[in-house]
């Protein structure tokens, strides 16, 4: 495919992107000036309110699937604590944006955070309040959120920068809310990982509401563009099962 200046990089601002490969709906294009991957153009909000259903989130179609699915969500979310306090973050006020069905907040409730979460999908929303004692959870973009500025230690972002239009622009909003001193712990899928060097255009990774994809050098000189520093990066875990 040849070089165009159709699409601008979301890390870099470069143009000397080019179209790669097409995945169901979307095409991925990759920057020549910093190797990094994204779909253009994107989705419409009509494509991804019809991907964000009800159903996307719950993982399976039964009760008994649904609650192997819980079990090991909150088993991940264990897992992301247990970080944060290994690098001695344990209480605070913790903001979760693209919190889902709210396994990881309920989890860090449970250890005395202060938490609220913000969710596209309304359905998600409603199932993530009925977890919380006194948590909150909103509805829509963190931009549209209102919470007020420098007002949280931490924020959560599991396998959500990958679904933001703007990535730039999304950090720059963590960064708003974030006091002093803040942490952000970001999971995002990898374009250096095994599964996507083996898998390559068919990694299962490649798919419509997924807009963004980064390797360790675009996600830290993103990091490094909004202000982020001291930046450090660890494998990626997930408890799954063999279903």
């Amino acid at each position: 495919m040849t070089e165009t200046t159709a699409a601008q990089c979301p890390v870099c601002s470069q143009t000397r992107t080019r179209a790669l490969f097409q995945i169901p709906d979307a095409t991925v294009w990759r920057c020549g000036a910093c190797d990094f991957l994204f779909l253009h153009p994107q989705p419409s909000d009509e494509v991804l309110r019809r991907i964000y259903s009800a159903d996307y989130f719950l993982g399976a179609t039964d009760e008994r699937m649904r609650a192997q699915v819980a079990a090991l969500k909150t088993a991940t979310a264990e897992l992301y604590l247990d970080r944060l306090a290994s690098e001695g973050i344990s209480s605070g006020r913790l903001l979760e944006v693209g919190c889902g069905d709210g396994y990881f907040l309920h989890a860090a409730e449970q250890k005395g955070y202060e938490v609220v979460g913000v969710e596209y999908s309304e359905h998600a929303a409603q199932r993530a309040r009925s977890k919380l004692v006194r948590g909150e959870v909103r509805v829509g973009e963190l931009s549209q959120a209102g919470l007020p500025r420098e007002s949280f230690d931490v924020c959560i972002l599991s396998d959500v920068i990958e679904h933001v239009r703007n990535p730039r622009g999304f950090l720059l909003s963590v960064r708003d809310c974030l006091k002093p001193g803040g942490v952000v712990l970001i999971a995002t899928p990898s374009t250096d990982s095994w599964s996507a060097r083996l898998m390559r255009r068919r990694w299962m990774e490649f798919k419509t509401e997924h807009m963004s994809y980064f390797n360790r050098r675009t996600l830290e000189s993103l990091l490094v563009q909004t202000d982020f520093e001291d930046v450090r990066f660890f494998p990626g875990y997930k408890m799954i099962s063999l279903h």
